[in-house]
């Protein structure tokens, strides 16, 4: 990876909006980009009033993050920030279990954090019994759902347009936190990234069956209190993809340490190698004993290219089957896969066929996949990639 050896001109920053599902995009791009390189913004470093943003903390980091709105960090530098916006009513039943009811924590671990998190708010006036009452008579629990979103990702008021106006002045890149995969996957293929697995952090495990907003007259109040979050939370919806996209700086990030080099070079990983798809060329193939040549498509699904200068012994292979879906033991010929497929391509293959007439049993169906010599057939691995075409009497 080149990324960690860069000069630093632009960073990647998660704006963390609480409860939008933070922790989870932090957990995946941690791995990209290691721990090393990431520094994420804690509440335990103190009063987040009394902080700055410190250049020199953060010189050699690459991607930031935290529970920092937008006004947090220094005006003017090339950073691609992000964030997933949230439904204010799930937003705030969320926030709302997140505070009051520890025993939704999952593990030991977040039950203990969020028992010391109740002890806090119980000071600050909240009312575990009521989300209604919380808001009425808890003024901190109450600003963290007025308008909050908003509020994070603009350089002025907490409204709407004020949001989009700033949206539209530098690099943003907003979906929300119920596809998360759609706004990571969008910065994996940007920034060349190996395929990546989503993990999926600091999840409630709901007790009960009672909903919190079913109580009279909630919901209402927390549309009053987050009308300008819906609408960017909307109109963000409504975007290509759910995504709202904006790079002006679009070529200095993509020539800075978030940019991944030598991408052909790199091995295939596991991840990628799930998502290759084969296929015949023709959907409605079968094959005859004797000689033939079938021809399948290779389809690469994932971000990564496949070079068979970097995974020698690439090729497609083949089983035959009997009519238990017992191998037949024979020799496998292999036809190698001779050309490169970047992300989102198909190679067409022209695979040769050999089905003898003395096998000791009889082929019912072929079973053609994608192997590398002396390390795995892709089917084992996968199974849904093996593809399997009926032998047809001769």
């Amino acid at each position: 990876m080149n990324a960690a050896t860069k000069a630093v001109t632009s960073r990647l920053v998660c704006l963390h909006i609480p409860k939008t599902a933070g922790s989870s995009l932090r957990e995946t791009i941690k791995v990209v980009y290691t721990p090393e390189r990431m520094h994420w913004f804690s509440e335990d470093v103190g009063l987040f009033g009394g902080q700055r943003f410190q250049e020199s903390a953060v010189a050699d980091k690459l991607f930031l993050g935290g529970h920092r709105p937008l006004s947090f960090y220094p005006q003017g530098a090339p950073h691609l920030y992000f964030a997933a916006l949230r439904h204010p009513l799930e937003r705030a039943r969320s926030l709302f279990s997140y505070f009051t009811r520890p025993e939704e924590g999952g593990s030991e671990g977040n039950i203990a954090e969020r028992e010391r998190l109740r002890e806090q708010w119980l000071r600050q006036g909240i009312v575990p019994e009521s989300l209604l009452r919380s808001i009425e008579q808890c003024k901190p629990f109450r600003q963290e759902i007025e308008n909050d979103q908003c509020r994070y990702l603009s350089n002025g008021e907490a409204t709407f347009e004020a949001a989009l106006e700033t949206l539209k002045s530098g690099n943003f890149l907003i979906g929300n936190s119920t596809n998360l995969s759609t706004l990571l996957s969008t910065l994996g293929t940007l920034f060349q990234w190996p395929e990546t697995r989503e993990a999926r952090t600091n999840i409630s495990v709901a007790k009960g069956e009672d909903d919190i907003l079913s109580e009279p007259g909630v919901v209402e109040r927390i549309l009053e209190c987050g009308d300008q979050d819906l609408k960017l939370y909307e109109y963000v919806l409504q975007q290509h993809d759910g995504l709202f996209m904006n790079m002006p700086d679009r070529e200095m990030l993509l020539s800075s340490g978030l940019c991944f080099t030598d991408v052909d070079q790199r091995p295939f990983s596991d991840l990628a190698w799930r998502k290759l798809k084969l296929s015949p060329v023709d959907t409605a193939v079968s094959v005859k004993p004797g000689r033939s040549t079938i021809q399948l498509s290779l389809h690469n699904d994932s971000r990564e290219f496949l070079n068979p200068e970097v995974e020698q012994g690439l090729a497609i292979s083949y089983m035959l089957l009997d009519e238990n879906g017992e191998v037949i033991q024979r020799a496998n010929p292999r036809t190698p896969v001779a050309s490169m497929i970047k992300p989102g391509d198909s190679l067409d293959i022209p695979v040769q066929l050999v089905i003898p007439d003395n096998l000791p049993r009889a082929p019912a169906k072929v079973r053609f996949s994608v192997m590398v010599e002396k390390r795995f057939w892709l089917f084992r691995l996968c199974p849904e990639h093996g593809l399997d075409v009926p032998v047809v009497p001769a």
